[in-house]
């Protein structure tokens, strides 16, 4: 007995868009980016003074975070309605667009 599954209905309908995107932010990353080797990863050089350092960043670094999903909610909201009212029919396309942007 197999058991078979089948694609979501989202995969079905987004993965162009998904894909143009994913396309789109590499390329972008890739001409002005560094080569991807991770020099200054955290585990590869983590000192014993930097501890108290990085705990005391956590706080500031989550009110950043967010700040910004709370500003990015709002734009994406206004941009959603002005992009559907003017071309709902490239709607899928502007925001992968701008998510791979």
């Amino acid at each position: 007995m197999q058991l078979r599954v089948s694609p979501t209905p989202f995969f079905n309908y987004f993965s162009l868009y998904i894909i143009f995107g994913s396309v789109l932010a590499f390329a972008i990353s890739s001409l002005f980016l560094e080569p991807p080797i991770f020099n200054y990863s955290v585990g590869k050089l983590l000192h014993y003074r930097y501890i108290i350092g990085t705990i005391l960043f956590i706080p500031i670094i989550t009110i950043g975070i967010l700040l910004y999903l709370s500003l990015r909610d709002r734009l994406l909201s206004f941009l959603n309605r002005k992009i559907v009212a003017r071309y709902p029919e490239l709607r899928n396309w502007i925001f992968a667009l701008i998510g791979g942007g």
